[in-house]
């Protein structure tokens, strides 16, 4: 029988973070055996002989029940009631089996107070219907000795299965179009990649557990990052408009990251904007 700590369960292995994330924790333990769960789409990604995709209903619970103990990294998105009632049961689950959950939570968990930069120690405290999921998913989790949330802001890069909001700007962009930021967005925004490397690092650290932020070392106004992307791209900086003001405080303080893997260094946000340019699913998107 495998080890628990040499097997991972993904759920939400086809979504945007999950198919970056598979990826990167292979990287980091080739050795290792994947349960790679997806729901009616299909991930993008080529297993190999240690990785078996599977597909799963919403009532996954039942299923990793029946399988042995391993690490459980949810990343999927979910805010209905049976969603929430899943993951109490993989809590239970791992409680009862002495193992790690990793769980995808948000900014948005902690978005009650938008006016300051948000810290690992602050407790779950939501205003938006989503952000208040998530809480009561963290505040689930962390009964578990092993359970650990991580938050972060704003992810840019290439998705597979869907458009995400760096290729609905750089379609617009593409197509001439104006596009418009309001002042007062405040985030660290990270390469996509670059996030799942650092979900990789926690999923491979028996000792990690509790509350950790990810993201990059700096941050920025929307306004100044999108305009700095459009140029990456070869765009004119001045089709991304200011448009009025949104004051949200969205900064993801990251302490124990840096604590816990001295030896990795933190991204900034230029190196986000260069890494998303690089990425060659985009390619069509650079102005000739």
């Amino acid at each position: 029988m495998t080890k628990p700590d040499q097997m991972f369960i993904v759920l939400g292995s086809s979504g945007w973070v999950g198919h970056y994330f598979v990826q990167a924790l292979r990287a980091l333990r080739p050795e290792a055996e994947i349960l790679a769960i997806h729901g009616q789409t299909k991930p993008v990604f080529t297993a190999d002989k240690n990785m078996r995709v599977v597909q799963a209903g919403r009532n996954y619970s039942a299923l990793l029940s029946l399988l042995p103990a391993a690490t459980i990294i949810h990343l999927g998105r979910g805010e209905t009631e049976n969603d929430f009632l899943q993951h109490r049961a993989l809590v239970a689950l791992q409680r009862q089996r002495n193992a790690r959950y990793l769980y995808a939570s948000s900014f948005n968990a902690v978005d009650a107070d938008i006016s300051r930069a948000h810290f690992e120690g602050d407790p779950p405290a939501a205003k938006s219907d989503y952000g208040k999921f998530k809480a009561r998913c963290e505040l689930e989790l962390l009964s578990h000795s092993r359970g650990l949330a991580f938050r972060f802001a704003a992810t840019h890069g290439w998705a597979p299965n869907r458009e995400a909001r760096t290729q609905e700007l750089l379609r617009k962009l593409r197509g001439g179009e104006e596009v418009k930021a309001p002042l007062g967005i405040l985030q660290n925004r990270s390469y996509v990649g670059e996030l799942a490397t650092q979900i990789a690092l926690l999923a491979c650290d028996e000792g990690a557990e509790g509350v950790f932020h990810l993201g990059t070392a700096d941050f920025s106004e929307e306004l100044v990052f999108l305009r700095k992307l459009a140029a990456a791209f070869g765009y004119d900086p001045s089709l991304v408009h200011e448009d009025g003001r949104m004051d949200c405080n969205a900064v993801m303080v990251m302490e124990r990251l840096r604590e816990r893997f001295p030896d990795y260094r933190l991204p900034s946000e230029s190196e986000t904007i260069k890494a998303v340019a690089a990425q060659p699913e985009l390619a069509e998107y650079r102005r000739r």
